[in-house]
């Protein structure tokens, strides 16, 4: 019985400890920081939209730029495909960088 009573126990720990795992996972990268990448990465690709490369490799800038992977940028997006709210609120910050940039003249 005691046996059965540490399995169960055991059992429950790694559980909540995978789930701890799991919902701090895509958390190294923010809303600001999404929205960011996203906006700057939309722009390289019309920038050079004649190179794969140069578009690949704008991007990779743009990701060190930030401190982060693609694997959590792409889990954050991911993450958002789960709430219209977010979405909502998410394209709605890209938008207002957007034109931030266009109005400081940083892109034409």
């Amino acid at each position: 019985m005691k046996r059965a009573n540490v399995s169960r126990k055991l059992t429950l720990f790694f559980l909540t400890a995978a789930l701890l795992i799991i919902s701090n996972c895509g958390g190294s990268i923010d809303e600001d920081k999404a929205v960011k990448i996203y906006v700057e990465s939309a722009i390289a690709e019309e920038q050079f939209s004649y190179s794969a490369d140069s578009v690949k490799s704008r991007k990779g800038k743009i990701l060190k730029k930030y401190q982060t992977t693609r694997q959590d940028y792409e889990a954050y997006l991911k993450n958002l495909e789960y709430d219209e709210e977010k979405w909502a609120s998410f394209f709605k910050r890209a938008d207002e960088y957007l034109t931030d940039l266009k109005k400081s003249e940083a892109i034409k």
